[in-house]
């Protein structure tokens, strides 16, 4: 190979090399995004189920103390799971708003740029969840 091959090549690496870094980060902002969806779906399951499970046991041994304790863990269980969701669409939109303020100069695909609309839905629908959740406990519905 001669000197001029290798030279002319090195911008193209250079360029490959840095989308493929955003594309790692990019990558990594959603792993950190599910994370918090499996966070806020596991504390929005379990406050559901000590609120279910303490109510129907202690009401059938006629205890009432425990009751309110059980009921008042499992809501807050569910509204702390619901807020983690809602915390954690904030972190992933601030990071995706820098991640895309990169793309221009790095060409990166369309395609590739609007995958966030999949994690965006799934928060949502995450969040809904368990606001719907934390309404019937309520008894608001």
């Amino acid at each position: 190979m001669s000197e001029g091959s290798i030279s002319e090549a090195a911008p193209n690496l250079s360029l490959i090399s840095t989308q493929l870094s955003w594309m790692r980060s990019d990558l990594s902002n959603l792993r950190t995004l599910l994370a918090w969806a499996r966070t806020a779906v596991s504390m929005i399951g379990f406050g559901f189920t000590i609120y279910n499970f303490y109510r129907g046991f202690l009401e059938d041994i006629g205890g009432t103390r425990g009751d309110a304790a059980a009921r008042n863990l499992g809501m807050a269980l569910v509204a702390a799971g619901t807020i983690a969701m809602v915390v954690a669409v904030w972190n992933y939109w601030s990071i995706n708003q820098y991640l895309q303020s990169l793309d221009e100069s790095l060409h990166i695909t369309a395609r590739l740029k609007r995958r966030w609309i999949y994690s965006y839905v799934l928060a949502a629908v995450i969040a809904v969840i368990g606001l719907v959740t934390l309404l019937f406990m309520l008894r608001v519905i």
